[in-house]
C-alpha cells in the first residue's frame, strides 16, 4: 500500500507503520502483510500471513526464549495506540534521496518490546512504496 504523495514522509511513515501493527493487534495479518508493495523476503520467499507470525511467535518468542520465560501467556500483538510511550522508532532518510529505512520496536503484551521491524520506504515517482526487510531481535 503506497503512500501517495506524502507533505510530511516521515508522519506519513509512522501512520503507516502504526497501522501495520493495528492489523497484527486485530489478528488481520493478511491485511499486515497486503501493506508491503515488495513482498520479497529473501532469494525468492514471500512474506505471507502464516511466514510473519511464524517469525514473530516461533523463531523469535518461541517457547525456549527468555521473551516466553517473562510472558508465559505468549505473544499478545497490542495495538500501538494503548501503549503511553513512544516505540522505539530510528527513521534514516538515504544519503541519495531515494527513500527511507525505517527501524522500529513492536508492540507487544502491552509494551514496547525489544522486536524490532526493519521496513525501507522507497520514492517511486511521488509515491513511497514499502517493503518489510526483516523481523528481528537486535
Amino acid at each position: 500500500m503506497p503512500i501517495f504523495d506524502p507533505p510530511n514522509p516521515e508522519a506519513a511513515i509512522r501512520d503507516w507503520i502504526f497501522r501495520f501493527f493495528r492489523f497484527l493487534a486485530e489478528d488481520k495479518f493478511d491485511h499486515a502483510v497486503a501493506m508491503f508493495d515488495v513482498a520479497v523476503y529473501d532469494k525468492g520467499k514471500f512474506w505471507t500471513a502464516e511466514f510473519l507470525r511464524y517469525i514473530i511467535e516461533d523463531l523469535n518468542f518461541g517457547p525456549d526464549t527468555l521473551y516466553r520465560v517473562r510472558h508465559p501467556e505468549g505473544v499478545v500483538y497490542s495495538d500501538p495506540d494503548s501503549i503511553g510511550e513512544s516505540p522505539e522508532l530510528y527513521l534514516h532518510q538515504y544519503d541519495d534521496g531515494s527513500g527511507f529505512l525505517l527501524e522500529v520496536s513492536f508492540p507487544l503484551n502491552g509494551e514496547w518490546c525489544e522486536l524490532f521491524a526493519r521496513v525501507e520506504f522507497l520514492w517511486q515517482e511521488k509515491s513511497l512504496m514499502a517493503r518489510l526487510h526483516d523481523v528481528l531481535v537486535p
